[in-house]
This record gives structure tokens, sequence and C-alpha cells, in this order.
């Protein structure tokens, strides 16, 4: 389960982390394949991060970790809705948008039951993330990442 779970809360905190950018974003919308390589860019370091957080080997430990996760989840969703896709691409990325929201909503109510030690609405939400998953990546593929939501 820790491989799993692990998995999943890597996938989505790359997902979300597509389009995240700094203070040089604020010049004009990005073109597409900026926008794509800017995401890409982040979600590999973002992958890099979330490589270096430590396994879990307890219950809490994994409710202090999956925090983490979602912390960084939710602070990467902000920045992604607040930088805004090119016209070319926004459709899609709103599609992916709401895809990685429902993600995000599903692993925390996740986070939430391994605390309580739910284990079948834990085996639930997982069969749950894993659909929402693939939905997520097929959206991210069809706007072209690389790094962000495909691995």
């Amino acid at each position: 389960m820790r491989t799993r779970a692990a998995t999943v809360a890597a996938a989505t905190a790359l997902a979300l982390m597509a389009g995240c950018g700094g203070e040089d974003d604020k010049q004009g919308p990005l073109s597409k394949a900026d926008y794509i390589a800017s995401a890409d860019d982040i979600c590999s370091s973002l992958e890099e991060q979330l490589s270096g957080l430590p396994a879990a080997e307890t219950i809490e430990e994994l409710t202090e970790r999956n925090a983490e996760v979602a912390r960084l989840s939710n602070a990467a969703l902000r920045r992604i809705r607040a930088l805004g896709p090119p016209a070319a691409i926004r459709p899609q990325v709103e599609r992916y948008l709401a895809s990685v929201s429902r993600i995000v909503d599903l692993q925390n109510r996740q986070y939430e039951a391994t605390a309580r030690k739910r284990a079948k609405e834990v085996v639930r939400l997982g069969k749950a993330l894993a659909a929402e998953g693939l939905r997520s990546r097929g959206i991210a593929f069809k706007i072209g990442f690389q790094a962000c939501g495909v691995s």
C-alpha cells in the first residue's frame, strides 16, 4: 500500500504543479510551448522534492507525510490557477484542473481515512484516485506535458 500511496501522491503533486510560475510570468501570456516547458521544469523539480520525503513506517508518520504532500499540492493548485494558460489550451487546462481538484479532494479524504484506520474506505478511495489519475494523465498528455501529470 505504501508504494501505491507514494505513487498516487507523487502523480497528484506533479499534476498540480503543471504551470506554476514566478514573477517573470507577469510579462504577458505564455505561448503554449513556453507554458508547457515551464510547467514541465517545475514538475521535474517537484518530483525531486517528493522523492526526498522520508518513507513512513507508522500510521502517524504516514499521516504527517500525507499532510506535507497535501500542503504542497494545495499550494501548487493555487499557483496553477493563478498562472492562466494560453487561449489555445485553456479548455484542456480547465478540464485538467477540474480533474486535479477531484484528485486532491479524494487524496485528502483517503488521508483522513488512513488516519482513522478505515481500511475499506482507504481501498475504495484508492480505486477512485486511480480512475481519476488516469483521466488526469490523459488530459495532460493531450495538452502536451512531458513531466506534469504524465509520469
